[in-house]
């Protein structure tokens, strides 16, 4: 069972592909990606299952990808940064 709460840190709309880090194009930056409340959703009221998203890198390559709202989903690794507990 998980308890706690989600600290917006934003490291579940990052992803590391082929060496290369990506964010979601929806994905507003307060602090460094990882520290509590550093993020935000620019389309959070919008965000549904599946919901198709581009991950973008700092050099403006691009990744097709998929929403998943709500995270974690089950048997999904914690990332460390988060405020979920199980």
């Amino acid at each position: 069972m998980l308890t706690g709460y989600c600290n917006r840190c934003g490291a579940c709309c990052v992803r590391t592909i082929r060496k290369k880090v990506y964010a979601c194009e929806n994905l507003i930056r307060y602090k460094p990606v990882g520290e509590e409340n550093a993020t935000a959703c620019a389309v959070h009221g919008m965000r549904y299952e599946g919901m198709p998203i581009r991950l973008v890198a700092e050099d403006g390559d691009s990744v097709p990808e998929r929403c998943v709202p709500d995270y974690p989903q089950d048997g999904e690794k914690l990332l460390p940064t988060c405020s979920y507990k199980v």
